[in-house]
């Protein structure tokens, strides 16, 4: 089990390299493609491809879920710093080059070392869709998108908010990214560690904290020095959020792991296409500085969703009478 993590987080870095490192690097192409006169940002969200999927009993799902979502998401964690670096110190032109690079080694390496897992049956598609039946499962899925659409909304923008608001230059945006993603590995093992204990608690724990943290920069954003420890401070919390959305709709509908991860996965593509989208509509319409407020409204609605789904669970628990 311990190769198999090894190996799909290599494979992870790779996939992540190229769904979110060209964040850090979006005001360079910017400046490059409007002068060009044809520039523009897809809004077709992540691409992720998730892993073969490896068959274990219900019971033992969440705990496999909570230890090894951070192993695999903590390489995740420094694509956007390196890529970053790299653009600061050579151009962005330089940056593919090292994606290419990152690519090719998690290719190498997944085509080597991932081993042949077995397929336990044939499951067919209508015990499959009955989880589809599930109200619970569909509050987790809208509480999910709402939360990583707030996570995106602000971080799709950071570099060029930290270049217009806190008047960062290149070099400082890049130390700036690689603080970020020191702080993620801490955040995603407090995220597991808080989600093995309750699940409920650490996803409203998560959503105002991130909330709290959005607030303080709207405020503070134009100031190196606070927007230093906010990066920390952010890292550290954003970091965790994929865990806890995947951990909330996983844990709605157990009988059907591989199914419910692949809704998950397009309900992430989804959540990051609302999020980004909204953030550059409000860029657009108002100004950089409003685009935090963006996440804030976003996390008001997590939290209204967070509580009608525990509500909802309540009921479903409650005995009839």
């Amino acid at each position: 089990m311990k190769r198999i993590l090894y190996v799909l987080s290599l494979g992870i870095f790779g996939i992540a390299t190229t769904e979110f490192g060209i964040i850090g690097i979006l005001p360079q192409i910017a400046m490059h493609f409007v002068s060009c006169r044809h520039f523009c940002i897809p809004s077709t969200g992540r691409y992720p491809c998730p892993p073969r999927p490896v068959r274990c009993p219900p019971h033992s799902l969440r705990k496999l879920s909570v230890s090894s979502s951070p192993a695999l998401r903590s390489p995740a964690c420094w694509e956007s710093p390196l890529i970053t670096w790299m653009a600061g110190l050579f151009g962005w032109q330089a940056s593919f080059g090292l994606c290419a690079l990152f690519n090719g080694a998690a290719l190498l390496g997944l085509w080597a070392w991932l081993p042949s897992l077995p397929v336990d049956g044939r499951v067919s598609y209508g015990d499959t869709a009955r989880i589809l039946r599930k109200p619970r499962l569909w509050w987790r899925l809208a509480l999910a998108c709402l939360m990583i659409s707030a996570m995106y909304a602000s971080y799709s923008y950071v570099a060029a908010y930290l270049g217009e608001v806190t008047r960062a230059k290149g070099a400082q945006i890049s130390g700036l990214f690689l603080l970020f993603g020191i702080a993620g590995v801490g955040g995603n093992w407090l995220a597991g560690r808080m989600l093995s204990r309750s699940i409920p608690g650490t996803t409203l724990a998560f959503i105002g904290l991130l909330l709290l943290c959005h607030l303080f920069v709207f405020f503070a954003g134009g100031h190196l020095a606070v927007m230093t420890v906010m990066i920390f401070v952010r890292g550290f919390i954003h970091t965790g959020g994929f865990l806890i959305s995947n951990i909330n709709v996983s844990s709605a509908a157990p009988e059907s792991p591989e199914f419910v991860n692949s809704l998950f996965t397009s309900c992430g593509n989804l959540a990051v296409t609302i999020g980004s989208t909204h953030g550059g509509l409000t860029i657009a319409h108002a100004g950089i500085h409003q685009l935090v407020l963006t996440s804030v409204g976003l996390l008001f609605l997590s939290a209204v969703v967070w509580g009608a789904s525990e509500k909802a669970s309540m009921k479903l628990l409650k005995p009839s009478h």
